[in-house]
């Protein structure tokens, strides 16, 4: 018999040089999603989209994406999610 390992990865990042990192290294379409929070660590919003983006161009398109959330709204933490 088989055991089944089920595992969660999460990592919360503070800087978006340090997110785009990560996502370049890792590849945005392993990762099931991405949330945004602002100081308080409560979710402004969340991004699942990369997977609409053939690889090499989800990854730019995420990261350009986040930069103008940024700009957008108070913007303190990316939360990353792989399930």
């Amino acid at each position: 018999m088989f055991k089944k390992y089920e595992y969660k990865i999460q990592w919360l990042f503070n800087d978006i040089e340090e997110l785009e990192k990560a996502i370049n290294l890792l590849g945005v379409k392993s990762l099931d999603k991405i949330v945004l929070r602002d100081i308080d660590l409560n979710i402004i919003d969340e991004y699942d989209g990369c997977i609409s983006f053939p690889y090499g161009l989800a990854e730019s398109k995420t990261v350009a994406y986040m930069k103008e959330q940024i700009k957008k709204q108070d913007i303190r933490y990316f939360e990353v999610f792989r399930k």
